[in-house]
C-alpha cells in the first residue's frame, strides 16, 4: 500500500493533495515519515488519528465545506434551487402580499383554515398513539429481547462548542443508553477553537466506543459568533 517513497521536499505540515484534495496513500507515507526517522512506530489508535487530522486539516476542512456541494450540487443547500421553485415562491408571496392589502379577513381566514387542515390530522395522530399507549396494561407479555449479536450498530455524533460544563453529564448519559457497547460509535465533535471544551474532553476518562473528533479550523467554513 506504501510502496512509493515520500516526495522529495515536503515541507513541515504541508500536505500531499492529489486531484481535487483527495489523499493518497503516498500522502500518508509522506506524512510519517516526517514524524519520525523510523519505518515503524508504535502509536496509539488516539495518537494516529491525531497525527493524520493535524497533518491534513486544511483538506479535511475543505473537504467537510465543499464536497457535497462538488458532488451531488442537487442536495446542496450552496446552490439556488430551481427556477421554476424560485418564480413559484416569488409569485406565491406576491399574491399572498396583494390578498393581504386587498381583503385581509378573508386572507387571514383562509390562511388559518389551510393550517388547520395540515396541522389537525398530525393532532390526531398523536392523540390515537396516546390512547393506544393508555390502553396497554401492566400484565401485557413483553417482547422477546433481541440477542446483541443481531442488533444495527449506530453511530451517535455528539458535537459540542463551548460546553465543557455539559461534558460529564453527557458522557454519562451516554454510558447508560440500553444498547451494546461494542454496536455504538460515538463521537464528540468539537472545535479546534474551542480550547477549552478540547481540554475537558481529553480530562476525561471515556469509554472505548467514543471518540473525540477535532475539527480543524476552516477559512471558507462559516464562523461563528464569539
Amino acid at each position: 500500500m506504501f510502496g512509493d517513497r515520500a516526495p522529495e521536499g515536503a515541507g513541515e505540515g504541508a500536505p500531499v493533495r492529489s486531484g481535487a484534495g483527495a489523499l493518497r496513500p503516498t500522502a500518508l507515507r509522506a506524512m510519517l515519515a516526517q514524524l519520525a526517522p523510523y519505518d515503524i512506530a508504535l502509536a496509539t489508535p488516539r495518537a494516529v488519528r491525531d497525527a493524520v487530522y493535524h497533518h491534513f486539516a486544511p483538506v479535511l476542512a475543505r473537504g467537510a465545506v465543499e464536497t457535497l456541494a462538488m458532488r451531488r450540487p442537487a442536495q446542496s443547500a450552496r446552490m439556488y434551487g430551481p427556477r421554476w421553485q424560485r418564480l413559484s415562491f416569488i409569485a406565491g408571496a406576491t399574491a399572498l402580499m396583494l390578498a393581504l392589502l386587498l381583503a385581509p379577513s378573508e386572507t387571514v381566514r383562509g390562511v388559518t383554515l389551510l393550517l388547520g387542515v395540515v396541522f389537525v390530522p398530525v393532532i390526531g395522530l398523536r392523540a390515537v398513539a396516546a390512547y393506544g399507549l393508555m390502553r396497554q396494561t401492566e400484565d401485557t407479555a413483553p417482547q422477546s429481547r433481541v440477542p446483541d449479536a443481531d442488533l444495527p450498530t449506530y453511530t451517535i455524533l455528539a458535537p459540542l462548542f463551548r460546553e465543557a460544563h455539559m461534558l460529564p453529564s453527557l458522557v454519562h448519559a451516554l454510558r447508560q443508553l440500553d444498547w451494546p457497547a461494542a454496536k455504538l460509535d460515538i463521537k464528540l465533535i468539537l472545535e479546534a477553537t474551542d480550547r477549552e471544551t478540547v481540554a475537558a474532553a481529553r480530562a476525561l476518562s471515556l469509554p472505548g466506543n467514543v471518540e473525540i473528533v477535532v475539527v480543524p479550523v476552516s477559512a471558507r467554513a462559516p464562523n461563528r459568533r464569539r
